[in-house]
């Protein structure tokens, strides 16, 4: 086969700047290869109804079409989701499209759909490609092409997340650096390598898409100056020439002008081609190609549309809370349950994923659409959310039920607390807790076998009805009457992967004293605080300093807000020409203690800020001198054990046309930031590199996804954040990290930006704009999470990256009744896991009955994964993404205990299959 013909001792170039590799290109002897195809975006300028009318209507002619064997390919945009939207319109013409999809004459797959790679997670990315193959593969088989023809950039990790599904060819477009030719290999940090094409500059995935098909004579004019474009960057014989465009019907006369053209530009063979065809004649040639690494963001050649990454942050927010609900809650929940001997609820899941995958297209998790198509995304959301969240409590109950096995003893109220992190825990959690309203109830303790632990009530409701669905599954629905309370305590030392149980119980118990946490007031008479980790400590202005006791480091100034103009769209950013920038920390804040315990504190700072209104409406060169105040409530916890500090802040949105980010003076001497992105950390120069002349000017602003932070040796600043997908290491004395909150614009696009894109207009200044998009001012009241966690030295080494996980993977707290002899404190899964391993799932097998465990390691050396089971262990070994044997799997089995090595930077999927049946 053509794929084995290039081995790795023919490829040992690597790409430098200046490198000088034969262009095999710039002979005679070409193969110009045309795929006919449709960019589909499922919704965008229309809704997604709206856009399935015309699709079932570019389906039907395609079939029509091809009942014409001389058309002989189309390719339908990589992502299989188009074949299901359109057979819940036509399901009877399954077995027709299934017929081309078999020959090969329609291209399905292998996406689901089409994402964005910077603001979903890598396990998102995955479940994407698992459920996009076997969509595509129910019709015949999916396409062996990673096609990513419009995304955003590139993650560093994309080659080893194709390479896990076999997928060995990829072809890529925005993000790319001008110098790469348009044949290279892109390495991941693994050593993961995919062959793949870079389409060309400006013209993308339509550079055909005007092929004057109707003329012979012009097509051949049209393909003559693409072959000498092409020319100028391909090291192979091999052109690509893509006939389409977004939303474009196929051209049933494309055969005929084929024939016409072949061999008559040149000498050059024309032909009407695939994907699959064009790699696998690459291929054949043997010319050495520089190796790419990293990830991809430049916007030299094409815009990146680099203010997507903040545009409608409540849809980043929402996708990141949706992403945990089913990855780090109701998966590993169900997995513990199943390994007792409960059915595991593939079905459900998988239809979750797929509600939250299809807001993962880009033009819709970017928030670059129309306010309906938002709408529609937050639905969606909530679909899957639901699903995870109530299979959490199915999943809890069931756990509680095998607990307590066939006891006789009358069972217990208890609040189950499960840790579905790999490692130990200590946290401040919230809980509700309900009691029996009668007398002997109006107090309660909670009673963690040895001890009182103690408890804060932050509200209380005596007259409640509550609806246990977990305890209605089987029987009709209950209600109880009962006095609720939510509570607030610390719970310490829960086993990862497994639970702490905490008996309700009538009465108020006296509470042994646990971790303290004691209190101080400065000498500005501002509280303080101080655990035996961080000394917290606050400001007039409403920021606070940190002392890190374990290292003596300390951080000062923290938290203030920055409110600024902005002139841009849903796509990009831009200041006015004249900006007025507003910060807090110029205002004097009320700071008071919300909430305490032995264990814990909350304080409460509340800021308002005088903000101009909006922009001027006619010219928007600058902010308008109305103004408003900008009312933002902080609140700031701390407790005993846990090493970082953590923030919930509410802002009223009262404000348009504005950016506002929360700031932390790092005061580290660094020229680069640390970031989180899918699968690696990376590290990011504060300069862009920008000299001028591109597509789009680069902004300061870069991609994250738990956290990111500066360093430098022996002291570093990490700030986490549930959903919070931009930040910036900005270039000022102090280093300050400033976290994007909100971007509020009104257009879809600006057609007058001054400093960002110039692709819209010629002359890049003027133009009209399209897409009134209001609601993407995101007026109203919006709540963020973040976390300040300071560390000495390697973010690794201090684990600190196992603390920005604490901050974003909550404990599931579900009250339920257990026997009172069930140990009140227990691991489902034992695990020894190095500090760079971090989990991306915990599932049972998509078609199999094994447990599931896919680790990443974040850092450049090996790291060790152990797992111990309460059963026997019948067999265990490495898979790919797909969950398909991996010919380099390695691992050992020791009775219950499986051990497996991952090397640097790698992704490994572990399959576990316990010696009995789970589930039945």
């Amino acid at each position: 086969m053509a794929s084995e013909i290039i081995t790795d001792e023919r490829i040992a170039v690597e790409w430098q700047d200046g490198d000088n590799h034969a262009r095999t290109g710039s002979t005679s002897a070409r193969t110009v290869h045309v795929v006919a195809h449709t960019h589909w975006d499922r919704e965008w300028y229309l809704t997604f109804q709206q856009f399935r009318i015309n699709l079932v209507r570019l389906i039907d002619r395609l079939i029509a079409i091809m009942q014409d064997e001389e058309y002989k390919y189309f390719l339908l945009d990589g992502q299989a989701i188009i074949m299901e939207d359109y057979l819940e319109v036509h399901p009877e013409r399954k077995a027709e499209l299934a017929d081309l999809v078999r020959n090969g004459r329609i291209s399905v797959g292998p996406w689901y759909v089409l994402p964005d790679l910077f603001l979903v997670s890598g396990e998102s990315i995955i479940r994407n490609l698992q459920i996009g193959r076997r969509l595509a593969e129910d019709f015949g088989e999916a396409m062996p092409v990673g096609y990513m023809p419009d995304q955003f950039g590139f993650p560093s990790q994309m080659p080893q997340i194709l390479a896990g599904f076999g997928i060995r060819n990829a072809v890529v477009w925005r993000g790319f650096d001008s110098k790469v030719p348009t044949e290279a290999w892109w390495e991941s940090p693994d050593g993961s390598r995919v062959l793949i094409h870079k389409l060309e500059g400006k013209f993308g995935y339509l550079n055909a898409a005007e092929l004057k098909v109707e003329s012979p004579e012009e097509a051949r004019v049209q393909v003559v100056e693409a072959t000498e474009r092409i020319g100028r960057t391909a090291l192979t014989s091999q052109f690509l020439l893509m006939n389409g465009v977004d939303h474009r019907f196929p051209n049933p006369n494309l055969p005929r002008t084929m024939d016409a053209l072949d061999g008559t530009v040149d000498g050059t063979s024309v032909v009407q081609s695939s994907l699959p065809r064009y790699f696998e004649a690459v291929r054949h040639e043997m010319v050495d190609l520089p190796v790419v690494r990293g990830e991809q963001r430049k916007s030299q050649e094409m815009e990146m549309l680099q203010g997507t990454l903040s545009t409608r942050m409540y849809l980043k927010q929402e996708n990141e809370r949706t992403e945990t609900s089913l990855a780090y809650k109701a998966e590993p929940l169900c997995a513990f349950a199943w390994l007792m001997g409960a059915e595991y609820p593939r079905a459900l899941l998988n239809a979750a994923w797929k509600e939250l995958i299809k807001n993962h297209a880009h033009d819709s998790i970017c928030g670059c659409s129309l306010d309906e198509v938002h709408r529609e995304m937050m639905t969606r959301f909530s679909s899957a959310r639901q699903i995870a969240e109530m299979l959490s409590e199915y999943a809890s109950k069931n756990i509680a039920d095998a607990l307590s096995g066939r006891s006789e003893l009358s069972r217990t109220p208890h609040l189950l607390i499960f840790n579905t992190l790999p490692w130990e825990r200590t946290e401040l959690i919230e809980a509700e807790v309900q009691v029996p309203r009668d007398e002997a109830w109006e107090q309660f303790s909670l009673f963690d076998g040895e001890r009182y632990v103690p408890y804060t009530v932050l509200a209380e409701n005596k007259d409640f009805v509550s609806f246990n669905a977990a305890e209605s599954l089987d029987n009709f629905p209950v209600f109880d009457d009962c006095h609720s309370y939510t509570v607030r305590l610390l719970v310490e030392n829960v086993p990862g992967w497994g639970y702490k149980a905490l008996e309700v119980r009538p009465g108020r118990g006296a509470a042994a004293k646990g971790k303290l946490i004691t209190n101080f007031t400065t000498n500005d008479g501002l509280p303080g605080a101080e655990t035996d980790c961080v000394r917290l400590s606050f400001n007039r202005n409403g920021t606070f300093d940190v002392l890190d006791l374990r290292s003596g480091l300390s951080y000062t100034g923290l938290h203030y807000f920055e409110d600024s103009g902005d002139r841009g769209d849903e796509y990009n950013y831009c200041p006015p020409d004249d900006d007025q920038i507003v910060t807090s920390s110029q205002y004097e804040a009320a700071v008071s203690l919300e909430s305490k315990g032995e264990a814990f504190r909350v304080y409460r700072v509340e800021y308002e800020i005088d903000t101009p209104e909006c922009l001027i409406r006619e010219a928007k060169s600058r902010r308008s001198d109305r103004q408003c105040a900008l009312k933002i409530v902080s609140f700031v916890a701390l407790a005993a054990g846990v090493p970082r500090v953590d923030i919930t802040t509410v802002v009223e949105n009262n404000v348009r046309d504005h950016r506002m980010r929360v700031l932390f003076p790092t005061d580290i001497i660094a020229d680069v930031s640390f970031s989180e992105t899918v699968f690696d950390i990376v590290e990011r120069d504060m300069a862009v590199g920008y000299v001028g002349g591109w597509m789009e000017d680069p902004l300061p602003t870069r991609p994250q996804l738990t956290f990111a932070g500066a360093s430098s040796p022996g002291k570093s600043l990490v700030i986490a954040n549930r959903g919070l997908t931009e930040y910036e290491l900005c270039a000022d004395d102090r280093r300050t990290f400033a976290l994007t909150l909100l971007r509020c614009v009104e257009w879809g696009s600006r057609g007058d930006l001054s400093n960002t894109r110039r692709g819209h207009r010629e002359d890049g200044s003027k133009g009209r704009n399209y897409m009134f998009t209001p609601d993407a001012q995101c007026q109203g009241i919006h709540q963020f999470h973040y976390s300040v966690i300071p560390c000495a030295g390697d973010i690794i080494a201090a684990k600190s990256i196992r603390q920005a996980y604490n901050h974003k993977v909550d404990m599931v707290v579900h009250q339920r009744k257990l026997a009172p002899t069930v140990d009140k404190s227990g691991a489902f899964i034992r695990a020894t896991v190095s500090d760079p391993l971090i989990p991306s799932a915990l599932k049972v097998a998509e078609q199999d009955d094994m447990l599931i465990a896919r680790m990443v390691n974040l850092s450049a050396d090996a790291a060790e994964l152990k797992l111990m089971l309460d059963q026997n262990i019948e067999s265990a070994d490495l898979l790919d993404l797909d969950e398909r044997p991996w010919e380099r799997s390695a691992v050992g089995v020791d009775g219950r205990t499986v051990a497996a090595e991952l090397p640097p930077k790698a992704v490994r999927t572990l399959g576990v299959r316990p010696a009995f049946n789970c589930g039945d």
